[in-house]
């Protein structure tokens, strides 16, 4: 993701999940907080009807005593009836005879229902739900008392669910109402604050992108010092890690060569010494000492860089190891520290390589009206001692015995035979397939107790 693409995403995926949260959160708060609102008004309308009745009982007790006045009953209901959602009121002797209803063809019956039974024998006032006609119904009957405990009658009045209902309904569009705006305002608010929350993890995300991509000139700028803050400065020290280790890895090989360095930051290098198998390679610059002495000191380290450039590319393509620069002369080592199973026909390979290369120098050097120069090449393959060698304020790592300095006589023989390159009879046993070799006669060598056979390599097979 490019720093465009990032800058286009302006509602985060986080955002949204916590948004879908936050919603989630306050539908569970708004449905709970409604239910209890809806019972609580519930109540509080049976409560209002509740204390309608006290007052219509206490009107009609006045009309029943000490003897019952039919008219003042008869108003009185009928001034019940006309409040709002009462479908009947009614007033019942201590028999349970009505003696006033708002239907006058009702005078004179007996309620002999559940409810009307319950009624009678209510001593305080009793609320019933019921059923009539598919209908749901409320019955509130308020016991008429005079004196102390003297039950005279009943005063009862009805009213239908729906009137509730309604008002309940009006109640709940308030509270859906309120419901979406909070939705949106939490929809909104937790978008617009997660969003600000989260963008330095997008810069983040985009700066690791880079940094796996090998651009390392990456830094997260955050003040904060919650989790976030404290997350950007430990990215920053691991950028800062990989920077110095990256300058390590780069700086460190141009002296160990890129294969040491390798091996020591990856922690595959021993520090102490070891024994091992490996293939040297040595080169030298024929007459190099007659041409230095013709050319000014800067021409000469320039011409001897170029001329090292060039053969170190060769080495590292085989992956070959660089062990040190003697002079004008190139020491090699293939097998340490990393070792493969083919180390002395890379090394071979890459003497050849070498020679082509060394060609299209000279050829360079030809145009610029310069002296070519010849090299000559040595392997020879067998044990050495591999580790790092020096005191304890400077060391290298080296290889080190007999393989080298016998590699570094039959360099000297190339002179002497009119040769390029020269590989003793134990490397010759490993690359008798690959490469092409004219027989030389067994040499005697300085150091050395028994004469030892070489080969001239000519080319690739």
């Amino acid at each position: 993701m490019n720093k465009s693409k990032m800058k286009r995403r302006i509602i985060s995926r986080i955002a949204l999940k916590f948004s879908g949260i936050v919603c989630f959160i306050i539908l569970i708060i708004m449905s709970l907080m409604a239910s209890l609102i809806l019972q609580q008004t519930r109540q509080s309308l049976i409560k209002e009807m509740e204390i309608k009745t006290e007052f219509f009982a206490r009107d009609v007790r006045e009309s029943m005593f000490p003897q019952p006045d039919p008219f003042q009953l008869y108003f009185s209901v009928n001034e019940m009836v006309k409040e709002k959602a009462i479908l009947y009121a009614m007033v019942l002797n201590d028999k349970g005879e009505i003696i006033s209803h708002h239907d006058k063809d009702k005078i004179g019956e007996s309620d002999r229902s559940i409810v009307g039974l319950n009624a009678l024998k209510a001593e305080r006032i009793l609320s019933q739900p019921y059923v009539k006609n598919e209908e749901n119904l409320y019955d509130i009957a308020v016991p008429i008392i005079v004196g102390k405990d003297h039950k005279i009658g009943t005063a009862r009045i009805g009213f239908s669910q729906t009137s509730i209902s309604e008002a309940l309904v009006e109640k709940r569009n308030k509270i859906v109402s309120i419901t979406v705006v909070m939705l949106l305002i939490g929809i909104v608010g937790t978008i617009i604050s997660v969003t600000f929350m989260v963008n330095p993890i997008n810069h983040l995300v985009y700066a690791a992108r880079q940094i796996g991509e090998g651009k390392l000139d990456q830094e997260i700028k955050i003040k904060s010092k919650d989790e976030i803050g404290q997350l950007a400065n430990a990215f920053n020290e691991m950028v800062n890690g990989l920077k110095e280790r990256d300058f390590i890895r780069s700086t460190f090989g141009k002296y160990v060569t890129k294969q040491v360095a390798e091996a020591i930051l990856e922690g595959q290098l021993e520090l102490g010494g070891e024994k091992r198998k490996a293939t040297i390679l040595m080169s030298d610059i024929r007459d190099f000492t007659r041409m230095s002495e013709k050319l000014p000191p800067e021409e000469v380290v320039d011409f001897i860089n170029q001329y090292f450039t060039v053969m170190v590319e060769v080495i590292n393509k085989y992956d070959g190891t660089l062990d040190k620069f003697i002079g004008d002369a190139l020491l090699a080592v293939f097998g340490a520290p990393i070792s493969h199973d083919d180390d002395a026909r890379r090394a071979v390979l890459a003497s050849l390589d070498m020679q082509e290369e060394l060609a299209k120098f000279n050829a360079q050097r030809e145009k610029q009206h310069e002296e070519p120069i010849k090299i000559g090449i040595a392997i020879h393959t067998g044990d050495v001692v591999a580790g790092n060698i020096g005191s304890e304020t400077r060391m290298e790592y080296t290889v080190i015995g007999n393989t080298v300095n016998l590699t570094s006589r039959v360099e000297k023989l190339n002179k002497r035979l009119g040769t390029m390159i020269l590989i003793t009879e134990d490397t010759y046993k490993e690359v008798k397939d690959v490469v092409e070799v004219n027989d030389m006669q067994e040499i005697a060598i300085r150091g050395i107790e028994a004469p030892i056979k070489v080969y001239e390599v000519t080319g690739r097979k």
